[in-house]
């Protein structure tokens, strides 16, 4: 007899609005004070945020310990609740210390969902919206293109166009928007939303930079420079917004101020480079033209920029005296100058006066970007110039790496700090010095030091959080601390920040991929910052091979990394990887015995903790080349 045919089960599907929430660095705050964040996070869920998503007609699907995920009918109820607990929280958190407070990422999409019997969802409406929250910021909102679209010409806030963004197991691409809570600090690419269809106006260095990126992607798994040569037009493309910085000329005598002038000359740099319009070269490739008599029709055509700043610093009596001239290397033409006589006290409000100048003179509709937008997005500058000076000598004793000279590097960034305590740079330059000691045996208690690392780092972005490079440390601190997607949000906060800071996307290139994966950004980071770096310094290099090695283009990582300095074991770890890959076993055998040698320390297992190699194909890929290499013992076959 036949059995009786069973009922398909049937699946309930809807379209509907998600909301994922995600508490900000909750291991740390239970680290501190288990009880008391338990607790406090309680009471704030139910006194406060679950009032509000009720009154917007809020489903919890979820409670996690650190988390929460919600089912709304649309997506303006989902926004508008999302901003109402955001600064909910913050009200709820603001009389507490920075380091204590709680604070959420939020991340909201539109899309279909499976509904479970028990109401759990499923589906990738669900998994966009929990990649989103990774993106947002802390106390921030991260949402789809669906959710723009659903809104319409309703959106209650201005929004910050974050591009087609590749989400871990998500198959296509899904351009993100930030939400921008606060309205004054919007960036000059946010954009008040228009209604559909209407007509959009790119501006021509925003389209050029974006062109430029294309160009990049596409170029990026070879050398840097192919195509470059090769692609009609690409010169002019180049060009069109883009500026080199020359060094400052000192005209004291005084080698206090030339140092002095060299720091300036960077920050300017540093303040240009956070300018979505503006394509900035970096410092190592103008410093060929210091103390030179230079035509900037020449300069212009050697380093492919449109536009070059130059300028003279003079100090006496306790006055500057600064001049900055912005010229059109086609024409010869002065765009902008300038002539400042100033007290010492004033230099840094003269730097940033320069800057902004700049900036609205290339920039922005009209040639101007907003003043009030520009000041949210610089870094803080210092209060003193004693302190600052400091700082400048810490980079230079740290950056020779010696045991004596890393000694040195932190007694001058800790007297930097003890003389200016809000000066955010100086922390971050203390916290990395101790990240040296740290990795160089230069400490007895190297589990101290790293400890040091993190609360150093922290506290520089506690003082200024649009300082990209402190995003970047501590998106590695984060993944040293297993917060993968607070690493992985804020690798992505560091380029957006900076997207022409060539040493922030080359630090970010080689720290990101090993921890959170997109071997395909890394390349393209990497690649434009050697762009934007002609003259590049080793450090690029080693960023260059390592993403070529996990990246699987063994021949090029191996190109590159001869030409990374070798006395450092890193980059002789993955010279003798990529060689053992190309089949050249005996060049790899020579590169693994001068590590067992000259680096006894190094371990592959104290690499892949302490980096840490946390992505699985980047692991993978790591392992295999160490086993070839002859670095990590062969496994032995099981029936």
């Amino acid at each position: 007899m036949a059995e009786p045919e069973t009922a398909p089960v049937r699946v309930e599907r809807r379209l509907a609005a998600i909301l994922a929430a995600d508490v900000v660095g909750y291991s740390h705050l239970v680290e501190q004070n288990e009880a008391g964040t338990i607790a406090r996070l309680k009471a704030l869920r139910k006194e406060t945020l679950e009032p509000i998503l009720a009154r917007h007609g809020g489903r919890t699907v979820k409670l996690m310990g650190d988390g929460a995920l919600i089912e709304l009918a649309s997506v303006g109820e989902a926004v508008q609740a999302a901003i109402e607990c955001q600064r909910a929280t913050a009200e709820h958190e603001a009389g507490r210390p920075p380091n204590e407070r709680i604070a959420f990422r939020i991340g909201i999409n539109l899309g279909d969902i499976v509904i479970e019997p028990d109401g759990d969802i499923l589906g990738d409406g669900v998994n966009i919206a929990a990649r989103l929250e990774q993106l947002a910021d802390p106390g921030g909102i991260c949402v789809s293109e669906a959710v723009i679209r659903g809104l319409r010409a309703s959106l209650p806030t201005a929004i910050q166009d974050l591009g087609p963004q590749r989400l871990k197991n998500i198959a296509d691409p899904v351009r993100a928007y930030r939400l921008l809570l606060d309205t004054a600090a919007a960036r000059p690419m946010a954009r008040r939303l228009k209604p559909l269809g209407a007509r959009r106006l790119v501006r021509p260095a925003v389209a050029a930079a974006l062109a430029l990126l294309v160009v990049l992607a596409a170029a990026a798994g070879g050398w840097w420079w192919h195509g470059r040569a090769d692609v009609e037009g690409e010169t002019a493309l180049w060009r069109a917004g883009s500026i080199a910085v020359l060094p400052l000329t000192n005209l004291s005598g005084d080698p206090r101020w030339e140092r002095l002038a060299d720091g300036i000359t960077q920050d300017i740099i540093t303040d240009l480079a956070r300018e979505p319009d503006l394509l900035v070269i970096a410092r190592d490739s103008t410093l060929a033209y210091k103390g030179k008599a230079v035509d900037v029709r020449d300069v212009g055509k050697q380093l492919g920029v449109r536009y070059v700043l130059g300028g003279s610093l003079q100090a006496d009596a306790g006055h500057v005296r600064m001049t900055a001239q912005l010229i059109d290397t086609v024409t010869g033409g002065h765009l902008w100058a300038s002539r400042y006589d100033r007290p010492e006290s004033d230099l840094f409000a003269v730097q940033d006066d320069i800057a902004q100048n700049v900036a609205g003179a290339l920039g922005g509709p009209y040639g101007r970007i907003a003043g009030a937008a520009r000041s949210q997005a610089k870094r803080q500058p210092p209060a003193s110039l004693e302190a600052y000076e400091l700082y400048l000598l810490g980079i230079e004793e740290k950056h020779k790496l010696t045991k004596e000279s890393l000694a040195e590097a932190k007694r001058l960034m800790t007297r930097a700090t003890e003389v200016d305590p809000g000066f955010a740079r100086g922390w971050l330059g203390l916290g990395m010095v101790y990240f040296n000691l740290a990795i160089s045996g230069g400490i007895d208690d190297s589990v101290a030091a790293t400890r040091l690392w993190g609360e150093y780092t922290r506290k520089a972005v506690a003082l200024d959080p649009a300082d990209a490079l402190a995003r970047v440390m501590l998106a590695a601190i984060r993944a040293l601390e297993g917060d993968l997607g607070g690493a992985a949000a804020d690798f992505d906060r560091a380029v957006t920040m900076a997207p022409s800071d060539a040493d922030v996307l080359a630090i970010t290139s080689f720290r990101m991929v090993p921890t959170v994966g997109r071997v395909d950004d890394g390349l393209r980071y990497i690649g434009r910052a050697m762009i934007l770096n002609p003259a590049a310094p080793p450090l690029y290099y080693r960023a260059l091979g390592e993403v070529q090695f996990y990246a699987g283009a063994y021949g090029k990582a191996v190109e590159a990394l001869r030409q990374a300095p070798l006395n450092n074991p890193e980059v002789l770890f993955f010279l003798a990887m990529a060689q053992a890959q190309t089949g050249a076993i005996e060049e790899s055998r020579k590169a693994a015995e001068r590590i067992r040698s000259e680096f006894p320390s190094f371990t592959v297992d104290s690499f892949i903790r302490d980096w840490p190699v946390a992505d699985a194909d980047a692991l993978a890929k790591l392992r295999e080349g160490a086993t070839k290499a002859g670095l990590l013992p062969v496994p032995v076959a099981t029936n």
